[in-house]
């Protein structure tokens, strides 16, 4: 492995950042972003004061271009679970892509035949041939074959790339999906399924679309970026497939036997009086209780691999404020055994993640395939990276993604459905969630 590493001054970060979005953009089939934006997961309100999540993230930004070696597979009748046993994930660092229908591995009765119109691959796994990370004021390059000389080189080319100045007459003018009568139906019918005790909550997604879009990809995620400046915000390139992603939630991250898990449930605006604001997102029953729920099912989903009384629960409710909202974080910890467990369990024993579904599961994701319009695709899904003893998966969620061969562009927003919530209130809130992203691309 070729190795360079530089001191790098903050003044010069943000603009480095950005131009390693515009070269994948521009230069490269294949690259990635993670980006952790320095938050700093500073309680608004939490019983756990000596808790703190941000000792999870290993690296503050990682980013990645090339295709060294890797799987991409395009849909179930190719899946192999042997494929994904061979990785070497031990000496490279991979990033990790998995589509929501992997679900159709995990619960083979849930198969959709919803239409797929952005036509991303169900998984996508690469370790790139170049490697950046950032640390403080540290950037490290790493490749398994450019040498020393060429990634410095590669380091002084994106000291000195051009930006280019994006001019575009286009309003891009996303349609909903589901209008406000249809989302009361929908709503309706999820109510009885409540009543009949055939789920207890479930999350309801709409999407919004639009089509023959020319998009400036890396100009709209760092618009977006921005905008949220979230802990787990990332830019991909699959050849012709982006995702620009604002995501605030952890799915997954384990290191060694350690395995933790972070639901999101509960949402508030942020306004001119946060204070009072977060008091009443902290003991808002209704938030609390979707929360709650969705806690209750990680923890039966980790269970299931995790060794005997390891499973806690190190926050409930935690409220912590990102640039737009408020949210309602829990924390779910477990240990389990990696002689005889690996991360392709994880992902079978928890995918699709219990805050983007419902609860029971399998009953949720049936409700879900009857009521939705088109497959969710990569919303919902995972995006993260492998490396040695560890693994960091975010949840594809305030996310923007396009075809670009298709000229196709989508994203959705959803909120959790249980028999204390009215139909008013949660489209209010997927409207909210939809802001940023609307914003990004003006």
């Amino acid at each position: 492995m070729h190795l360079f590493s530089s001191t790098i001054s903050p003044s010069i970060l943000p603009k480095i950042k950005q131009t390693i979005a515009y070269y994948i953009e521009q230069q490269q089939e294949y690259g990635f972003i993670l980006d952790s934006n320095g938050y700093q997961y500073t309680h608004s309100l939490t019983e756990a004061a000596d808790f703190c999540p941000s000792d999870y993230h290993e690296y503050e930004y990682t980013a990645g271009f090339g295709w060294y070696k890797g799987i991409s597979i395009q849909d179930i009748a190719d899946y192999s679970s042997q494929k994904l046993e061979a990785i070497d994930y031990r000496n490279y660092l991979y990033f990790i892509f998995v589509n929501y229908e992997y679900k159709a591995i995990t619960f083979p009765t849930c198969t959709t035949t919803l239409a797929t119109p952005l036509q991303f691959p169900l998984l996508a796994i690469f370790t790139p041939i170049v490697l950046i990370r950032i640390q403080g004021n540290t950037i490290d390059f790493s490749s398994p074959s450019s040498d020393t000389a060429a990634l410095k080189e590669l380091y002084d080319l994106l000291l000195h790339y051009t930006i280019p100045i994006v001019k575009t007459t286009q309003t891009i003018q996303l349609a909903a999906g589901v209008s406000w009568e249809v989302y009361n139906e929908k709503f309706q019918y999820i109510q009885q399924h409540i009543q009949q005790g055939n789920v207890y909550e479930l999350n309801y997604c709409i999407p919004f679309t639009a089509t023959n879009v020319c998009l400036s990809v890396a100009s709209a995620y760092v618009s977006l970026n921005s905008l949220t400046e979230a802990p787990m915000a990332g830019f991909v390139k699959l050849d012709s497939h982006y995702i620009l992603s604002g995501s605030p939630e952890r799915y997954i991250c384990q290191k060694d036997t350690c395995v933790i898990s972070q639901p999101i449930k509960g949402t508030a605006r942020r306004c001119e009086n946060d204070a009072q604001t977060v008091q009443q997102l902290y003991h808002n029953n209704k938030e609390r209780t979707e929360n709650i729920m969705i806690t209750d099912m990680v923890r039966n989903d980790l269970s299931i691999l995790a060794t005997t009384n390891s499973v806690e629960v190190k926050e409930l409710c935690g409220v912590y404020s990102f640039k737009t909202v408020h949210q309602l974080i829990s924390t779910v910890q477990a240990s389990i055994d990696t002689d005889t467990h690996n991360w392709i369990d994880l992902l079978f024993t928890t995918f699709p993640m219990a805050s983007m579904t419902g609860t029971p599961k399998q009953s949720a994701l049936q409700i879900i395939d009857s009521i939705e319009l088109v497959s969710r695709e990569a919303y919902s899904g995972t995006m993260g990276y492998i490396h040695q003893n560890k693994l960091d998966l975010n949840v594809l969620i305030r996310s923007i993604f396009y075809n670009q061969e298709k000229h196709y562009l989508s994203y959705s927003v959803g909120s959790a459905i249980t028999a204390y919530t009215t139909a008013e209130e949660e489209y209010q809130e997927c409207l909210l969630k939809a802001e940023a992203m609307q914003k990004s691309l003006v």
